[in-house]
Protein backbone atom coordinates (compact mmCIF):
# COMPACT_ATOMS: atom_id res chain seq x y z
CA UNK A 1 0.00 0.00 0.00
CA UNK A 2 0.91 3.45 -0.52
CA UNK A 3 1.33 6.58 2.16
CA UNK A 4 0.03 9.87 0.56
CA UNK A 5 0.14 13.44 1.50
CA UNK A 6 -2.67 14.42 2.83
CA UNK A 7 -1.40 18.64 1.75
CA UNK A 8 -1.25 19.79 -1.92
CA UNK A 9 1.79 21.41 -2.00
CA UNK A 10 5.53 21.78 0.82
CA UNK A 11 8.42 19.88 1.46
CA UNK A 12 7.97 16.80 3.54
CA UNK A 13 10.53 14.98 5.89
CA UNK A 14 10.08 10.85 6.60
CA UNK A 15 10.49 10.25 10.43
CA UNK A 16 10.63 6.42 12.31
CA UNK A 17 11.27 4.93 8.80
CA UNK A 18 13.35 1.89 10.94
CA UNK A 19 10.84 1.66 13.61
CA UNK A 20 8.10 1.01 10.40
CA UNK A 21 10.43 -1.57 9.09
CA UNK A 22 10.85 -3.83 12.59
CA UNK A 23 6.67 -4.33 12.72
CA UNK A 24 5.57 -7.80 12.30
CA UNK A 25 4.74 -8.66 9.05
CA UNK A 26 6.69 -5.95 7.07
CA UNK A 27 8.82 -6.77 4.39
CA UNK A 28 9.65 -4.12 2.96
CA UNK A 29 9.06 -0.05 2.83
CA UNK A 30 10.63 2.01 0.19
CA UNK A 31 10.87 5.71 -0.41
CA UNK A 32 12.20 7.63 -2.94
CA UNK A 33 15.74 7.40 -2.10
CA UNK A 34 15.54 3.63 -2.39
CA UNK A 35 13.90 3.64 -5.93
CA UNK A 36 17.31 6.05 -6.75
CA UNK A 37 19.68 3.78 -5.34
CA UNK A 38 17.94 0.95 -7.59
CA UNK A 39 18.59 3.16 -10.47
CA UNK A 40 14.40 3.67 -10.86
CA UNK A 41 13.96 6.79 -12.81
CA UNK A 42 10.78 9.14 -13.78
CA UNK A 43 7.94 7.95 -14.85
CA UNK A 44 7.11 8.30 -18.78
CA UNK A 45 4.63 11.16 -19.53
CA UNK A 46 1.93 10.53 -22.22
CA UNK A 47 3.26 11.33 -25.73
CA UNK A 48 2.11 14.73 -26.38
CA UNK A 49 2.20 16.68 -29.78
CA UNK A 50 3.42 20.05 -29.45
CA UNK A 51 1.23 23.11 -28.38
CA UNK A 52 -0.90 25.12 -30.71
CA UNK A 53 2.11 27.81 -31.09
CA UNK A 54 4.17 24.62 -32.09
CA UNK A 55 5.71 25.05 -28.78
CA UNK A 56 7.13 21.48 -27.10
CA UNK A 57 4.97 20.48 -24.58
CA UNK A 58 5.85 21.00 -20.58
CA UNK A 59 6.75 18.04 -19.27
CA UNK A 60 6.83 17.95 -15.22
CA UNK A 61 8.92 15.46 -13.34
CA UNK A 62 6.57 12.41 -12.14
CA UNK A 63 8.39 10.16 -9.62
CA UNK A 64 6.71 7.17 -8.83
CA UNK A 65 7.54 7.99 -4.75
CA UNK A 66 7.60 12.08 -4.24
CA UNK A 67 11.25 13.03 -2.96
CA UNK A 68 11.08 15.93 -0.86
CA UNK A 69 8.58 17.89 -1.76
CA UNK A 70 4.92 17.10 -3.34
CA UNK A 71 2.49 19.56 -5.56
CA UNK A 72 -0.82 17.91 -5.16
CA UNK A 73 -3.02 15.85 -2.71
CA UNK A 74 -2.31 12.45 -2.98
CA UNK A 75 0.94 12.48 -4.06
CA UNK A 76 2.81 8.23 -2.84
CA UNK A 77 5.18 9.42 -0.32
CA UNK A 78 6.28 5.49 0.97
CA UNK A 79 5.39 2.09 -0.71
CA UNK A 80 4.84 -0.60 1.82
CA UNK A 81 5.02 -4.20 1.61
CA UNK A 82 3.72 -6.73 4.38
CA UNK A 83 2.08 -9.74 4.62
CA UNK A 84 -1.52 -8.78 5.29
CA UNK A 85 -3.23 -5.32 4.85
CA UNK A 86 -3.51 -4.51 8.49
CA UNK A 87 0.13 -5.01 8.66
CA UNK A 88 1.02 -2.93 6.34
CA UNK A 89 -1.49 -0.02 7.77
CA UNK A 90 0.01 -0.21 11.20
CA UNK A 91 3.49 0.56 9.44
CA UNK A 92 2.51 3.21 7.48
CA UNK A 93 0.78 4.92 10.45
CA UNK A 94 4.03 4.28 12.39
CA UNK A 95 5.90 6.79 9.58
CA UNK A 96 5.62 10.23 10.88
CA UNK A 97 5.39 12.29 7.58
CA UNK A 98 6.72 16.29 8.94
CA UNK A 99 5.83 18.60 5.48
CA UNK A 100 6.38 22.32 6.30
CA UNK A 101 3.44 23.59 4.07
CA UNK A 102 3.96 25.75 1.04
CA UNK A 103 1.02 28.37 -0.45
CA UNK A 104 -1.43 26.34 -2.98
CA UNK A 105 -3.91 27.24 -5.70
CA UNK A 106 -7.41 25.15 -6.43
CA UNK A 107 -8.24 27.30 -9.62
CA UNK A 108 -7.38 27.67 -13.21
CA UNK A 109 -7.93 31.42 -13.36
CA UNK A 110 -4.92 33.49 -12.87
CA UNK A 111 -3.16 31.08 -9.83
CA UNK A 112 -1.29 33.05 -7.34
CA UNK A 113 0.47 30.22 -6.79
CA UNK A 114 2.59 27.71 -9.39
CA UNK A 115 2.61 24.63 -9.49
CA UNK A 116 5.32 24.09 -11.36
CA UNK A 117 7.55 27.14 -11.68
CA UNK A 118 9.12 26.02 -14.97
CA UNK A 119 5.60 26.08 -16.69
CA UNK A 120 4.60 29.22 -17.75
CA UNK A 121 1.19 30.28 -16.19
CA UNK A 122 0.85 26.32 -15.33
CA UNK A 123 -0.14 25.40 -18.61
CA UNK A 124 1.42 22.11 -19.82
CA UNK A 125 -0.29 21.51 -22.78
CA UNK A 126 -2.77 23.97 -25.07
CA UNK A 127 -4.91 22.43 -28.12
CA UNK A 128 -6.86 24.34 -30.90
CA UNK A 129 -9.31 23.72 -33.21
CA UNK A 130 -10.22 25.29 -36.33
CA UNK A 131 -10.06 28.58 -37.41
CA UNK A 132 -10.28 31.38 -34.69
CA UNK A 133 -9.89 34.33 -37.15
CA UNK A 134 -12.51 33.27 -38.71
CA UNK A 135 -14.73 32.66 -36.06
CA UNK A 136 -14.02 36.21 -34.87
CA UNK A 137 -15.17 37.36 -37.89
CA UNK A 138 -18.32 35.88 -37.94
CA UNK A 139 -19.12 36.61 -34.12
CA UNK A 140 -18.17 40.36 -34.81
CA UNK A 141 -20.81 40.24 -37.56
CA UNK A 142 -23.53 38.00 -36.10
CA UNK A 143 -26.53 39.69 -34.87
CA UNK A 144 -26.60 37.60 -31.32
CA UNK A 145 -23.62 35.66 -30.66
CA UNK A 146 -22.66 34.31 -27.09
CA UNK A 147 -18.82 33.00 -26.43
CA UNK A 148 -17.72 30.68 -23.45
CA UNK A 149 -14.21 29.05 -22.60
CA UNK A 150 -14.19 25.66 -22.00
CA UNK A 151 -11.65 23.62 -20.46
CA UNK A 152 -10.52 19.55 -20.92
CA UNK A 153 -8.05 18.59 -18.57
CA UNK A 154 -5.54 15.68 -19.66
CA UNK A 155 -7.48 15.47 -22.98
CA UNK A 156 -5.39 12.79 -24.08
CA UNK A 157 -6.22 10.27 -20.70
CA UNK A 158 -9.34 10.73 -21.26
CA UNK A 159 -9.85 9.91 -24.76
CA UNK A 160 -7.51 6.68 -23.73
CA UNK A 161 -9.80 6.16 -20.92
CA UNK A 162 -13.11 5.96 -22.48
CA UNK A 163 -12.10 3.89 -25.82
CA UNK A 164 -11.15 1.51 -23.11
CA UNK A 165 -14.58 1.85 -21.40
CA UNK A 166 -16.16 0.97 -24.80
CA UNK A 167 -14.19 -1.80 -24.90
CA UNK A 168 -14.92 -2.98 -21.86
CA UNK A 169 -18.76 -2.65 -22.42
CA UNK A 170 -18.30 -4.83 -25.65
CA UNK A 171 -16.58 -7.83 -24.10
CA UNK A 172 -19.16 -6.95 -20.54
CA UNK A 173 -22.33 -7.91 -23.18
CA UNK A 174 -20.88 -11.92 -21.81
CA UNK A 175 -21.28 -11.01 -18.66
CA UNK A 176 -22.99 -13.49 -16.08
CA UNK A 177 -23.14 -14.34 -12.54
CA UNK A 178 -22.68 -17.80 -12.27
CA UNK A 179 -21.43 -19.77 -8.76
CA UNK A 180 -20.55 -23.94 -8.10
CA UNK A 181 -23.87 -25.11 -7.24
CA UNK A 182 -21.82 -27.60 -5.06
CA UNK A 183 -19.50 -25.20 -2.85
CA UNK A 184 -21.50 -21.70 -3.63
CA UNK A 185 -18.21 -20.41 -5.10
CA UNK A 186 -18.72 -17.57 -7.21
CA UNK A 187 -17.04 -18.45 -10.69
CA UNK A 188 -17.16 -15.26 -12.38
CA UNK A 189 -15.50 -12.75 -10.43
CA UNK A 190 -13.61 -11.05 -12.43
CA UNK A 191 -12.84 -9.74 -15.99
CA UNK A 192 -9.90 -12.26 -16.28
CA UNK A 193 -13.35 -15.25 -16.56
CA UNK A 194 -14.19 -13.64 -19.90
CA UNK A 195 -12.97 -13.15 -22.78
CA UNK A 196 -12.33 -9.32 -23.33
CA UNK A 197 -12.04 -8.21 -26.81
CA UNK A 198 -8.57 -6.53 -27.78
CA UNK A 199 -7.83 -3.45 -29.63
CA UNK A 200 -7.82 -5.69 -33.15
CA UNK A 201 -11.33 -6.73 -32.60
CA UNK A 202 -12.66 -3.47 -32.48
CA UNK A 203 -13.04 -0.74 -35.31
CA UNK A 204 -12.08 2.54 -35.21
CA UNK A 205 -14.28 4.85 -32.58
CA UNK A 206 -15.80 8.31 -33.93
CA UNK A 207 -17.10 9.70 -30.79
CA UNK A 208 -18.54 13.44 -30.68
CA UNK A 209 -16.94 15.07 -27.72
CA UNK A 210 -19.32 18.73 -26.41
CA UNK A 211 -17.14 19.18 -23.07
CA UNK A 212 -18.82 21.98 -20.44
CA UNK A 213 -17.40 23.20 -17.62
CA UNK A 214 -19.22 22.64 -14.51
CA UNK A 215 -20.20 25.23 -11.37
CA UNK A 216 -19.85 22.58 -8.87
CA UNK A 217 -15.97 23.11 -7.66
CA UNK A 218 -13.35 25.90 -8.73
CA UNK A 219 -11.52 24.06 -11.37
CA UNK A 220 -14.86 24.01 -13.46
CA UNK A 221 -13.97 19.92 -14.12
CA UNK A 222 -15.78 16.81 -14.47
CA UNK A 223 -15.11 12.72 -14.76
CA UNK A 224 -15.02 12.28 -18.00
CA UNK A 225 -13.69 8.86 -18.52
CA UNK A 226 -16.56 7.02 -17.75
CA UNK A 227 -18.78 8.29 -20.63
CA UNK A 228 -17.85 5.05 -22.64
CA UNK A 229 -19.65 3.64 -20.98
CA UNK A 230 -23.44 5.17 -21.69
CA UNK A 231 -24.11 3.79 -24.98
CA UNK A 232 -21.87 1.04 -25.94
CA UNK A 233 -23.43 -1.30 -24.01
CA UNK A 234 -26.64 -0.31 -25.43
CA UNK A 235 -25.12 -0.08 -28.98
CA UNK A 236 -23.56 -3.64 -29.08
CA UNK A 237 -26.40 -5.05 -27.86
CA UNK A 238 -28.43 -3.17 -30.50
CA UNK A 239 -25.55 -4.37 -33.08
CA UNK A 240 -26.48 -8.23 -31.87
CA UNK A 241 -30.36 -7.69 -32.49
CA UNK A 242 -29.89 -6.60 -35.56
CA UNK A 243 -27.21 -9.28 -36.88
CA UNK A 244 -29.84 -11.52 -36.16
CA UNK A 245 -32.80 -9.52 -37.23
CA UNK A 246 -32.51 -11.40 -40.59
CA UNK A 247 -33.49 -14.69 -39.20
CA UNK A 248 -36.26 -13.37 -37.15
CA UNK A 249 -34.78 -12.81 -33.75
CA UNK A 250 -35.10 -8.90 -32.84
CA UNK A 251 -34.57 -9.38 -29.02
CA UNK A 252 -31.80 -10.95 -27.26
CA UNK A 253 -30.85 -11.03 -23.36
CA UNK A 254 -27.71 -10.31 -21.97
CA UNK A 255 -25.46 -12.45 -21.75
CA UNK A 256 -24.84 -12.78 -25.48
CA UNK A 257 -22.74 -15.48 -25.51
CA UNK A 258 -22.15 -17.61 -28.05
CA UNK A 259 -24.31 -20.91 -26.68
CA UNK A 260 -27.10 -17.94 -25.69
CA UNK A 261 -26.73 -16.99 -29.87
CA UNK A 262 -26.33 -20.42 -31.05
CA UNK A 263 -29.94 -21.20 -28.80
CA UNK A 264 -31.68 -18.40 -29.84
CA UNK A 265 -30.66 -18.92 -33.69
CA UNK A 266 -31.95 -22.72 -33.19
CA UNK A 267 -35.40 -21.74 -31.74
CA UNK A 268 -35.81 -19.42 -34.23
CA UNK A 269 -35.00 -22.16 -37.56
CA UNK A 270 -37.98 -24.28 -35.16
CA UNK A 271 -34.76 -26.91 -34.60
Amino acid sequence: MFLRSDYPAGNFELRDLQAARALPGVLAILTADDLTADGIGLLAPARLPNTADGQPVHVPPYPPLAAKAVHHVGAPLVAVVAETLFQAQAAAEAIEVVIEAAPFSVTLDQAAVLVWNSAPKDRVFTHAIGDAMAVSAAVATAALSECATLRRQNTPWCWRQRDALVARCVGSRREAILYDPATGQLLTGSFMDYPMPRATDLPNLAILSRPTRTVANPLGGKGAGEAGTVGALGSTMSAVADALAPLGIHHVDMPASPCALWTAIQAASGR
